[in-house]
């Protein structure tokens, strides 16, 4: 896959995650989460009865679209539709954590 194809398909798995977080009622914020004592890369949590995944700005696409998929999984996806495609990348990072561990 060449460059391009590969930084359209970050693109095209971003938006689609964003929309289906959108529809869940997730807020998404990305900034700067660097800090001298400590680098999160991303994190969910509950910010005024919402919830709200922050998710470091200097985050490869790739990575970006990995934190925001582990944090959709955390939610009932069958209530929504959700595209095939991105549906299998959900369980595919999901699967993946599993392996690894936290």
């Amino acid at each position: 896959m060449t460059r391009r194809r590969r930084d359209d398909a970050e693109v095209w798995l971003w938006s689609q995650l964003s929309d289906l977080a959108r529809r869940l009622g997730i807020g998404i914020t990305v900034r700067d989460l660097s800090d001298d004592d400590f680098s999160p890369r991303s994190g969910l949590c509950r910010v005024d009865d919402q919830w709200r995944l922050f998710v470091h700005r200097d985050l490869p696409p790739r990575e970006r679209n990995r934190a925001l998929a582990a944090a959709l999984g955390r939610f009932d996806l069958e209530a929504v539709y959700v595209v095939p495609r991105l549906r299998g990348f959900i369980e595919t990072v999901l699967d993946e954590d599993r392996v690894d561990g936290p």
